[in-house]
């Protein structure tokens, strides 16, 4: 989002600085070598290439992208202590999450509603029983809404949850990782790292008061993520006239575990595997092997509503994620390298991304979006009801506010 907007207001000939708390830029966009595979360990996939922003910068950059086909290959799923389930009925697991109706559930029931809520109506209105209760039941709770919305299902607004929209055209992904565009979009801008901002003033020409001194501006573009708004770290004076509405939003606990290996030596006939489990670890694993460049197995997990691993160090994730991929596979050689995201405990993010929930709506965002003062205004994926938690709402937030201070 800063990023974004910094560059399309130095084209509009406007003189920028970037302040960045990290000692790197990019932010929750973060592309970094695991062994010998070159992974996105925070935003990965372009939802929907058609018509996104993303794939316009990437174009104007002259990046690489392509579509990943794995997303409408299907998925084996594996039941703890039982193994591989009907093939048949995993495939419909993953059709349920597409036929699952958010918003004639948010009609049907009440915009306010959870979607465990939803979800238990959905399952009823299909009859499902058995197995195949079980698993779309297993995906619609631990993988669409733990994973995908990134926030417990019976937290999540169905209402909110019904806002969002993809772009067409199916999910892609940027050839060698996300950084490339990041650092096409920050090249030739006055980016200053290992600036961690702890006090703005905006009630006249903004003042800016870092860790490394203070700067002076006619407006301030505040990218902070949602989490790190709602922390108070950063000081506001006078205070933010949307605080009720960043409070009412949610952050969510989206986490990656990689481990990469010296062969590939499990079935290549599926890339991405459900794991069942009433502990609710790794409910999803994706073979990235194709797209790093090495043998990948990438798992996905919601700290929050995982069972067991809040106070495990990084190891000890990656060795507990070994022993469930030898539970679906069998035996296995160890990785060559491992990698754990910790979005949730990092200071700088304190979460992977927004959504809605119960008690909050689409206006909470939309008001979020509005100017602050005639000094300050908020960019950022929580600023935008109907892409929330994508890059391209990111993208999308940093033109709106590059846009309002070039009117102001």
């Amino acid at each position: 989002a800063g990023l974004t907007a910094a560059r399309e207001l130095e084209l509009a000939g406007r003189s920028v600085a970037v302040l960045e708390a990290r000692r790197r830029i990019g932010g929750r966009i973060w592309t970094t070598g695991v062994g010998d595979a070159r992974l996105d360990l925070g935003a990965s996939w372009i939802h929907g290439h058609v018509g996104n922003p993303i794939t316009a910068y990437a174009d104007i950059f002259g990046l690489a992208w392509r579509l990943d086909e794995s997303w409408e290959t299907g998925s084996r799923a594996f039941i703890e202590n039982q193994g591989w389930a009907n093939p048949d009925l995993a495939d419909a697991a993953v059709a349920s999450q597409w036929a699952f109706d958010k918003s004639r559930a948010s009609e049907v029931l009440d915009p306010n509603r959870s979607q465990n809520d939803a979800v238990d109506w959905f399952l009823d209105e299909e009859g499902l029983e058995g197995q195949a209760r079980l698993l779309a039941d297993f995906r619609l709770r631990h993988v669409h809404a733990d994973l995908y919305t990134a926030g417990p299902a019976g937290r999540i607004s169905i209402g909110g949850s019904a806002l969002y929209e993809e772009y067409p055209g199916g999910n892609a992904l940027i050839e060698g990782g996300y950084m490339d565009l990041i650092e096409h979009l920050g090249s030739g801008i006055d980016i200053f790292t290992n600036h961690e901002v702890t006090h703005i003033d905006h009630r006249g020409p903004v003042t800016i008061s870092t860790n490394q001194g203070v700067f002076e501006a006619r407006h301030a573009i505040v990218t902070l993520p949602l989490g790190v708004l709602q922390s108070d770290a950063v000081a506001f004076d006078p205070p933010l006239r949307g605080r009720g509405e960043i409070d009412r939003l949610d952050m969510g606990h989206l986490e990656k575990l990689a481990l990469v290996f010296n062969e590939r030596w499990w079935p290549t006939d599926h890339k991405r595997f459900m794991y069942v489990s009433d502990s609710f670890r790794t409910p999803q694993w994706i073979d990235l092997t194709e797209t790093t460049g090495a043998p990948t197995l990438l798992a996905f997990y919601n700290s929050e509503t995982s069972r067991g691993w809040s106070g495990l160090s990084s190891d000890q994730r990656c060795e507990e994620a070994l022993t469930i991929i030898r539970d679906m596979f069998g035996p296995s050689p160890d990785p060559k390298a491992t990698a754990a995201t910790d979005w949730s405990r990092d200071r700088f993010s304190r979460g992977s991304y927004s959504y809605i929930p119960i008690g909050s709506t689409g206006e909470d965002m939309d008001r979020l979006a509005e100017p602050q003062s005639d000094h300050l205004m908020l960019a950022g994926e929580h600023t935008v009801k109907n892409h929330f938690g994508t890059v391209h709402a990111a993208i999308e937030s940093g033109q709106r506010a590059a846009s309002l201070v070039l009117g102001m």
